[in-house]
């Protein structure tokens, strides 16, 4: 929960203004008048980054836009009557990159797509929110094509973040359905919707074990990210990994390493460890710092990741012998937000993204 606060330039304490709220205020000016605030704040459930009245001293929000736009940043002029604000609009699309050619693999403007996987070598999962508010992701599939597109959940719970079992017949997810951010499966025709944890926190990042037996995922303890598992049919979450994880992070092919983004207190630096499943000891650090997304070759023998060090999002591969990392893709512009290589073939599925801002003043009565 959270609240907003006046504090006096002259000291004193804090007077808190309104009730607690679930709204993340990201931007705040008061009315010349001091008869209440603008906020430019994200409600929880809808993720919509919006513009509200702030009422004052009993703190009510009230939504000034109401759309399907998310805006950032807010400034008043000096009367209060005017209201400029910067609208952001975000393009995900899906693309494959094999063997050097590029192809688009989906169709529309302003898609949101959440995250992307592989089933097997022939077909794509990946999560899309389907009317724009970014809080009605589901679970679709296609052919690595981009043909037969199918739907495999419905309905509510923000299901994002999807990976898919090496054998085929599942695809791990988060989704909200319980009330807080849970690991759930469903199969690969879109049967079969099983809550796999059911714990007092929200988790992320899900990955299966090469054997398809378990899905591990990442939880807070502490207020930091460790590894967990759980039975693919669901059961006790139990801990893996004792070790703070930056969101980045994959099982190796054969299931006896673990590679992740982590704080290397020695070099006060964020770097790649090489965790040994079987040693339960570090077994390489590597002097790379994947920016969104990590994954294995399929040979065990490197890991690809995205890098901005050529002004872009590109995804490199980094030996794990020490040599330079090599890029991978050659993208002059966007970014690479997500990012799956195929178990065989090692194609690339890539979620490119852009990210666009308009200039929008706002008068009474008017937009």
């Amino acid at each position: 929960k959270r609240y907003l606060v006046e504090i006096s330039l002259n000291g004193g304490s804090e007077l808190q203004i309104g009730n607690e709220s679930e709204m993340l205020v990201t931007g705040l000016e008061w009315l010349s008048d001091k008869s209440g605030l603008i906020a430019n704040a994200i409600d929880r459930h809808t993720k919509q980054s919006q513009i509200y009245h702030v009422s004052y001293p009993d703190g009510l929000f009230r939504r000034i836009t109401n759309d399907l736009d998310h805006y950032q940043g807010v400034s008043l002029s000096a009367d209060g009557r005017r209201l400029v604000t910067m609208k952001q609009a975000i393009n995900r699309q899906i693309w494959s990159h094999a063997k050097g050619k590029v192809s688009r693999l989906t169709v529309g403007d302003q898609l949101h797509i959440d995250s992307v996987d592989w089933i097997g070598d022939d077909s794509i999962a990946f999560s899309e929110d389907v009317n724009g508010t970014r809080n009605n992701y589901n679970i679709w599939r296609m052919r690595a094509d981009g043909t037969e597109k199918q739907q495999l959940t419905f309905g509510g719970g923000y299901n994002v973040d999807l990976t898919a079992s090496p054998d085929e017949r599942y695809i791990a997810f988060i989704s909200r359905r319980s009330g807080r951010d849970q690991v759930w499966r469903v199969g690969v025709d879109g049967t079969g919707l099983v809550q796999l944890t059911n714990v007092d926190h929200n988790v992320t990042g899900p990955m299966f074990s090469p054997d398809s037996r378990k899905v591990y995922f990442l939880g807070w303890v502490d207020s930091a990210l460790r590894l967990f598992q759980v039975p693919v049919d669901g059961g006790e979450a139990t801990p893996v990994l004792n070790d703070d994880i930056y969101q980045n992070w994959a099982p190796s092919p054969e299931g006896k390493r673990i590679a992740y983004l982590t704080f290397d207190r020695d070099r006060q630096r964020r770097r790649v460890s090489e965790f040994s499943l079987e040693t339960r000891q570090k077994e390489r650090v590597l002097d790379i710092i994947p920016e969104t997304c990590l994954r294995w070759a399929a040979d065990g023998r490197a890991l690809f990741f995205t890098s901005a060090s050529d002004g872009v999002l590109n995804v490199w591969r980094s030996e794990l012998d020490g040599q330079k990392p090599e890029p991978v893709t050659a993208f002059a512009d966007e970014r690479i937000f997500r990012f799956a290589v195929s178990p065989r073939s090692g194609h690339l599925a890539v979620v490119r993204e852009s990210i666009t801002y308009d200039a929008i003043m706002l008068t009474p009565g008017r937009r």
